[in-house]
């Protein structure tokens, strides 16, 4: 699966985000909790 945009609303730690990603390694690091998984 490769993804190419994150769309979050209302979601635990974050009111809205929107995150394209470019082709490629990417990687998603936060604080534990925060619904990186």
């Amino acid at each position: 699966m490769h993804l190419r945009r994150l769309w979050l609303t209302d979601f635990r730690g974050y009111r809205e985000a929107d995150v394209t990603f470019d082709p490629g390694l990417t990687a998603v690091l936060g604080p534990n909790g925060q619904g990186k998984t």
